[in-house]
């Protein structure tokens, strides 16, 4: 074999092992949990039925912007998202902060159903239901398979 053929395999381990070790990195990457749309929050201690109100949530990765029910844009950055509880629940505490204010979300992952508590100048607990989210879920890539029998012969 010739220098040049030298050359090439060269080039082909170094190619084969950057690759292996970018699908290594990122295969430790997730995506931030989806937050965004109107909320439909109830205080956790209701004076009555009618307590319920809504909240904007709009986000860009890490970072949040609520717009509470009396018109307060909170602008956020997600500091924490860790899972708390059974390891097979998937159970999620993300935190916010920004400006003086901490938010809280406690839930299960991918759910509409999420505790939301806030602490700084603005404080309150709250039972948070997504109602409407900004961005529809992706659908899956793989489906169950069809148990009708219109495609059997």
């Amino acid at each position: 074999m010739g220098q040049s053929s030298y050359v090439y395999i060269l080039w082909l381990v170094i190619l084969a092992a950057g690759l292996w070790i970018i699908i290594g990195f990122g295969s430790l990457l997730h995506a931030r949990e989806d937050l965004a749309g109107e909320w439909q929050i109830t205080p956790e201690d209701p004076a009555s039925a009618t307590d319920t109100q809504r909240m904007k949530v709009e986000q860009s990765g890490q970072y949040c912007n609520i717009t509470l029910p009396d018109g307060q844009l909170l602008r956020l950055k997600m500091v924490e998202e860790t899972v708390v509880g059974q390891p097979f629940i998937d159970s999620k505490r993300i935190t916010l902060r920004g400006n003086g204010v901490a938010a809280t979300f406690e839930g299960r992952s991918q759910r509409d159903l999420w505790r939301f508590s806030l602490n700084g100048h603005t404080k309150g607990a709250y039972v948070a239901r997504l109602t409407d989210r900004l961005y529809s879920r992706p659908s899956p890539a793989t489906q169950k398979a069809s148990l009708s029998p219109a495609h059997a012969r």
